[in-house]
């Protein structure tokens, strides 16, 4: 096939007929074609070959036009998991993957969904779709992931209603004035652990279950697990322009399992370092043992995905920037209403 490129390139266009030439099979043109973009499974639902004197004509037939090309996730390995887990921390309902057929997305699936039962107990249940070209040697094949959940869509809104508004009261109260970055994190560290209750998940109904896995169970319920912890901390810290990464790995040499806590990216991004407030919150007792900690730090304690996510080396002094500052600011803190327990 002459100028696959051009030819790909007008597939992404979603053009129907497209002129070709050394080509006698539509069969060897398609797998060209998706081979060079696997994405491309997920769209294309049929094609025909047709010649009109010296001028070969591959029709093509499309589907699925209305997602965008950024939505289909050509991945492998560990990533399908966490694109997963992605997707059902923000409740999104569908995604979609195009994976080799190396892959075994079912059993990737069943794994997940044992997990997501303790760790993400909202998915209620999932259907799965697949795409492709049987009988040819296409080595890919696309997925569409639709996840159902415990709590609806009119519920979800009316939550996220009341955690928008409530990050906007605690935000107010927390950072009454200008502060370093440093300072607002170790804040909004204390405030959490010190007015949240950790939740016995196996004790909840699954809509109980549900609430306490999210920044909602957190900051509006007051009791909650690791994940809410962390989704509330991200929440409040993005809210006042302070990136914040949710990441989710696994405790060693214990039988907790999957756990949740954060990265926070401060001083214009130039310092990077671990939080983990469920850890430090101890029955509304407030602990700084793991605020402001290294890659190094967890090293034999836990298990993540740092492919994904920023690394932490060892030179910050988050924790000691933030203690000489409210040491320094005591009064003025404690005078705009902020309690002890948030400032030392």
């Amino acid at each position: 096939m002459d100028n696959l490129y051009e030819t790909v390139n007008k597939v992404l266009s979603h053009k129907e007929e497209i002129i070709i030439n050394d080509c006698d099979d539509p069969k060897d043109a398609i797998t060209k074609i998706i081979c060079t973009r696997p994405e491309l499974l997920y769209y294309i639902k049929g094609f025909s070959l047709s010649r009109v004197g010296k001028t070969t004509t591959l029709n093509i037939k499309y589907m699925n036009l209305s997602v965008p090309m950024n939505k289909i996730h050509f991945v492998k390995g560990d990533k399908i998991e966490y694109l997963l887990r992605q997707t059902v921390i923000s409740y999104a309902k569908t995604v979609i993957f195009v994976l080799s057929d190396r892959d075994n997305l079912q059993w990737i699936l069943n794994c997940f969904m044992t997990k997501s039962m303790s760790f993400y107990p909202n998915v209620k249940s999932y259907a799965i779709s697949s795409f492709g070209f049987s009988g040819m040697n296409i080595p890919y094949t696309a997925y569409e992931i639709q996840f159902n959940y415990r709590i609806g869509t009119v519920m979800l809104k009316q939550m996220e209603i009341e955690v928008e508004n409530k990050i906007k009261e605690i935000s107010r109260k927390l950072f009454p004035f200008h502060m370093p970055d440093s300072v607002k994190c170790f804040i909004a560290h204390n405030y959490l652990a010190s007015t949240i209750v950790y939740y016995d998940i196996d004790n909840g109904s699954p809509l109980e279950r549900s609430y306490v896995q999210s920044a909602y169970g957190a900051l509006i319920r007051g009791k909650c697990v690791c994940q809410g912890y962390a989704e509330a901390y991200k929440r409040i810290l993005n809210y006042v322009g302070i990136p914040c990464d949710l990441v989710s790995g696994k405790i060693l040499d214990t039988d907790e399992g999957w756990h949740a806590w954060n990265i926070v990216h401060i001083n214009k991004n130039t310092v990077h370092a671990h939080v983990d407030v469920t850890w430090d919150s101890h029955n509304k007792k407030v602990s700084t043992e793991y605020f402001g900690k290294s890659d190094d730090y967890f090293n034999n304690k836990r298990d993540w995905n740092r492919f994904y996510y920023t690394h932490c080396p060892k030179d910050n002094n988050m924790l000691g920037e933030a203690h000489y500052y409210c040491m320094t600011y005591r009064r003025k803190l404690l005078e705009s209403g902020l309690r002890k327990e948030w400032i030392e």
